[in-house]
């Protein structure tokens, strides 16, 4: 019974994670921005949370692997500074190597984004697998899509923010069931 109630008090913070990462994914599709008031305390709650448990080591190497992606494609303009946040959050609470699931998993998202996007837009089919095929290759040598620097190729640019919100979702409903 001691044992049950204990996992039960590991899931029950991941679930508040999972609310917070999902309003961060919905007011990102909807304005474009992360709010600071959502992000900044996922990551305090993250670290206190995991230094509560002992789990410093799991929690350092999320913040730094997570952050320093999202630092790295921020400088570089794949994305904004609340994106940098919210993918800084999610090392913290789930780790480095579900971040990079989620990482991963995020960027197919936005990939298959900007190629409905292309669809809606009625481009041809050539220009539309030239596309494809740079954002392949950003996605592969950088680790996230490029499709901000090409906004005149978008009807709107994609929120980042979104993507990682359903793929958090997906990934930790995953390793729930």
């Amino acid at each position: 019974m001691t044992y049950e109630i204990k996992e039960v008090f590991k899931i029950i913070p991941i679930f508040f994670l999972l609310i917070a990462v999902l309003i961060c994914g919905f007011i990102d599709y909807k304005t474009y921005k992360i709010p600071n008031d959502i992000t900044l305390p996922m990551v305090v709650t993250g670290i206190g949370y995991h230094i509560y448990l002992g789990n410093i080591k799991f929690m350092l190497v999320g913040f730094i692997i997570s952050f320093a992606i999202g630092f790295f494609c921020w400088i570089l303009g794949g994305f904004g500074a609340g994106d940098l946040k919210l993918m800084t959050g999610i090392g913290v609470w789930l780790g480095a190597f579900s971040f990079l699931q989620i990482l991963f998993l995020s960027c197919l998202i936005a990939l298959i984004w900007v190629i409905a996007d292309y669809r809606k837009q009625n481009k041809g089919n050539k220009e539309l697998l030239k596309k494809i095929f740079n954002e392949i290759k950003y996605l592969l040598l950088f680790g996230f899509s490029k499709i901000q620097d090409n906004k005149s190729d978008l009807a709107k640019p994609i929120p980042f923010g979104a993507c990682l919100s359903l793929a958090t979702t997906v990934v930790v409903t995953i390793y729930i069931i």
